[in-house]
């Protein structure tokens, strides 16, 4: 694991914004890993696809944040945040809109 650096678990809907931001901004430690497309399609499976994707790449990052136009779909349910490897559940869900 590189020191400091920070994943983004995106909806693909919106990585051009979040590249963007990173590149304005100068945030050369940030990466984006978007989720594939399809599960658009099937929304119920988007918060599973989250957590899997957090259990795979956590160990790689010292921290993981979750990125979509739609939270309430991509949120896992129970939410969880990762920090210096570690996987936290978090009480409560982020506020839409």
């Amino acid at each position: 694991m590189a020191k400091g650096q920070v994943l983004v678990i995106a909806c693909g809907a919106i990585a051009r914004e979040l590249v963007r931001i990173r590149d304005l901004n100068g945030w050369d430690h940030v990466r984006f890993q978007c989720l594939p497309a399809k599960l658009h399609n099937t929304p119920e499976l988007i918060p599973g696809a989250v957590r899997e994707m957090i259990e795979r790449k956590r160990a790689d990052y010292d921290a993981l944040f979750v990125a979509s136009g739609s939270q309430a779909q991509l949120v896992p349910d129970p939410p969880v945040t990762v920090a210096n490897g570690e996987l936290d559940a978090v009480a409560g869900n982020a506020p839409d809109g």
